[in-house]
């Protein structure tokens, strides 16, 4: 397990750069979106509130199409933040299947590799194929698994 995580830990030094600059970009945009999404639900709240207020106090202002419209858009808002709250959970969740996947993969390729069905030489070419054909989030994940690993030691 060590010879992958060395290896790996060598194709990540070469990223490391653009990875971070990746991260840091996500926790911005994440946080920039949170942000906006919970001062426009609070907004809109606020305004489902005062627009209940005046259809009880004016009920003739029920027939106005600007008043339907105004409400629809507040009921809209809202129902864009709870389908943004489900986009977060799926988000974590494929986070997590996505760090499943690696774990596996860097499993499998130890138990190969301890078994001496492949050799050093086509672990780290597995090992450096599995990186070229990894995309952004999937070196972000493998980065993540790489520190995780590295602070608590493999297991196996």
């Amino acid at each position: 397990m060590n010879l992958i995580i060395e290896r790996l830990q060598q194709k990540k030094k070469q990223d490391e750069r653009t990875l971070k600059i990746y991260s840091i970009i996500d926790t911005i945009i994440s946080s920039i979106i949170s942000f906006f999404t919970i001062a426009s639900i609070s907004l809109a709240t606020y305004i489902l509130y005062k627009l209940v207020q005046i259809s009880n106090k004016y009920k003739d202002v029920l027939n106005s199409t600007s008043f339907i419209l105004l409400l629809f858009l507040v009921v809209f808002i809202i129902i864009s933040f709870f389908i943004t709250v489900a986009l977060s959970i799926y988000k974590y969740f494929d986070r997590t299947v996505q760090y499943k996947k690696i774990m596996n993969t860097i499993q499998y390729l130890d138990i190969k590799y301890n078994s001496r069905l492949i050799s050093k030489k086509d672990l780290e070419a597995i090992v450096d194929t599995l990186w070229e054909k990894a995309n952004k989030k999937r070196k972000m994940a493998l980065s993540k698994i790489l520190k995780t690993e590295l602070k608590k030691g493999f297991t196996n």
